[in-house]
């Protein structure tokens, strides 16, 4: 057990990972300078049967339910660039297994989402680093779900050159509607070889720009480049979202669903309370399908043990509560990790500081082998001010 003071006073904005998208209308953006090179743009509710009141009588009851329902606007931002035609451990070029991944999410988006494709690297050769920094293209329009167009568009490119990832998000500021909740997941194998524009700075600069649009990050196949690795977790810190880090098409098309289907939903902070310890041995048990809550401090460390069934499908969720994300730093970030008891890493998803007064869910799950137990853990050592207070609320699922 910590000793560490514990105030009570809470405030709400939150942390941490992947669940709900968000749209709207849609724009286009494009350059006709150069050919070859450059960015082109391009639920009803129902009255109750014994409520005299309709949707027709009430001009303000349909709205709100399709607001409430509505699955928000997506941006897919794809790498394209001459490393996707490397191959996976199957001999499988990288590019053709992103373009089934992508398949795959279209097919499962919801009727009438708002999902647009963006590619970048996919038009000019390496051997023209002047055209092929300006090689992004909105490939297909963030409009209402046609999954026969999106498909046409995703087998229409190829893996060609250089990787823009500044420029591509710049020119998604443009792509996306003007209002609503909006998400961008990139997905790249390596870090942007154009700068400038500094990518972290880019996905800042849509965050504190009024631009409100959670960017997700996916990392594939990234091997031991960890230059890219920082890059896109910076991304992500930047821009409010969180970076997975997958090493195979398998995976893939789940890690980019779950950027693409964020949750958002209020962190109500009443579960039993369940102190986190700074090593797994002296974890507290907590018990499955069961709400906690606690408090813990920037710049620490916290685990949590529980008993799951053998072989079972196990997932972990934070909902956090800070102060702002300046509390930590320009960009504070938290990780939520599954961990076995020598704390060696089982998933892990991390989450950026929202610049808002908003409260998101990180989620990161796996399936059990031979393992009976497992351990979340929650590293808040991302934020650099150790007198910061977070109000946790945490639970561990099987199924």
């Amino acid at each position: 057990m910590r000793t560490t003071p514990r105030a009570r006073h809470r405030w709400l904005v939150a942390v941490a990972a992947m669940a709900l998208a968000s749209g709207s209308a849609c724009a286009s953006s494009g350059d006709d300078d150069v050919d070859a090179a450059t960015s082109t743009t391009d639920a009803d509710a129902a009255a109750p049967a014994d409520d005299p009141v309709s949707a027709d009588d009430d001009p303000e009851a349909a709205p709100a339910a399709a607001e409430e329902d509505d699955p928000g606007a997506l941006l897919l931002i794809m790498d394209a660039s001459g490393s996707m035609n490397d191959l996976d451990d199957d001999g499988r070029p990288l590019i053709d297994g992103a373009k089934q991944a992508l398949h795959d999410v279209v097919a499962a988006r919801p009727d009438g989402q708002h999902v647009g494709l963006r590619v970048y690297g996919h038009r000019v050769p390496n051997s023209d680093r002047e055209n092929g920094c300006r090689d992004t293209e909105l490939i297909h329009p963030v409009a209402p779900l046609d999954r026969e167009a999106l498909d046409a568009a995703i087998d229409s490119f190829v893996a060609t050159g250089f990787t823009p990832i500044g420029l591509a998000l710049q020119e998604a500021a443009a792509d996306l509607p003007a209002d609503g909740p909006r998400t961008i997941v990139l997905v790249s194998d390596g870090e942007d070889t154009c700068a400038p524009p500094d990518a972290c700075d880019v996905a800042a600069e849509l965050s504190d720009g009024g631009i409100e649009v959670l960017i997700n990050t996916v990392g594939f196949s990234l091997g031991d480049n960890e230059q890219a690795r920082a890059e896109l977790q910076c991304i992500a810190d930047a821009g409010g979202g969180a970076f997975v880090d997958v090493d195979g098409a398998a995976d893939l098309a789940d890690a980019i669903d779950e950027a693409s289907t964020r949750d958002r939903r209020d962190a109500d902070l009443a579960g039993a309370v369940l102190e986190g310890a700074p090593l797994p041995r002296d974890a507290a048990t907590g018990k499955v399908d069961t709400p906690y809550s606690d408090t813990v401090l920037g710049t620490e460390i916290n685990y949590y043990r529980f008993e799951v069934p053998a072989g079972s499908e196990v997932q972990g969720e934070l909902v956090m509560a800070v102060a702002s994300a300046e509390d930590c730093g320009r960009f504070g970030s938290v990780d939520l990790e599954l961990v076995d008891a020598s704390g060696d890493r089982i998933a892990r998803t991390s989450q950026g500081l929202p610049k808002g007064a908003e409260t998101i869910v990180d989620q990161t799950g796996f399936d059990t082998a031979d393992t009976d137990e497992v351990w979340l853990k929650i590293d808040t050592t991302g934020c650099e001010l150790d007198t910061v207070e977070y109000e946790v609320e945490i639970l561990v699922t099987v199924g």
